[in-house]
């Protein structure tokens, strides 16, 4: 077995939500216990298929060698945020954003975390910022929409609402 490749094919079957079948490949490399990318997609696996605790366990594991893999640290943000561990979540969002300028997903999480706890004015900057990173991120312009929307701040929800149905109609 060729461990890129192996590697390359399960990347590809998770695209396509094959779950199970990357589960068996990535569980019959060799390497598997060792090599920091298999663990990241074990951890995949196991949250897309509703064992967040199982994934929070991969995904540490490989952040011992990927301690600052934003995409890696995004994910293990997702498991705690299914198990209910938000500040954990929130901590690891605010990770992830930190170890990649450009990544505006976890700021985009810990937006909607912040505004699950009315922490408004932090949600706003968060949604800002991830609209700094990305500023075609149509998830982000809504829920800021929504977010100043809820505030009574309607003009300035009609400017991010036609942003984001015109990214991604």
């Amino acid at each position: 077995m060729n461990l890129l490749k192996d590697i390359k094919i399960t990347k590809n079957l998770i695209k396509e939500a094959k779950f199970f079948e990357a589960e068996i490949i990535l569980n019959a490399l060799p390497e598997n216990e060792t090599n920091p990318q298999a663990q990241h997609l074990l951890g995949v696996v196991a949250l897309q298929t509703n064992r967040a605790a199982e994934a929070i366990i991969y995904f540490k594991k490989a952040a011992i060698q990927l301690p600052q893999d934003a995409y890696l640290h995004n994910n293990l943000a997702q498991a705690y945020k299914v198990l209910g561990l938000l500040t954990e979540a929130k901590l690891t969002f605010e990770k992830a954003a930190k170890y990649q300028p450009s990544f505006a997903e976890p700021l985009n999480h810990l937006g909607l975390l912040l505004m699950q706890e009315e922490k408004n004015q932090q949600a706003e900057t968060a949604f800002l910022s991830a609209i700094s990173r990305q500023n075609n991120y149509a998830e982000a312009h809504y829920n800021l929409a929504v977010l100043l929307e809820g505030l009574g701040r309607l003009t300035e929800a009609l400017v991010h609402y036609p942003r984001a149905v015109r990214t991604k109609p």
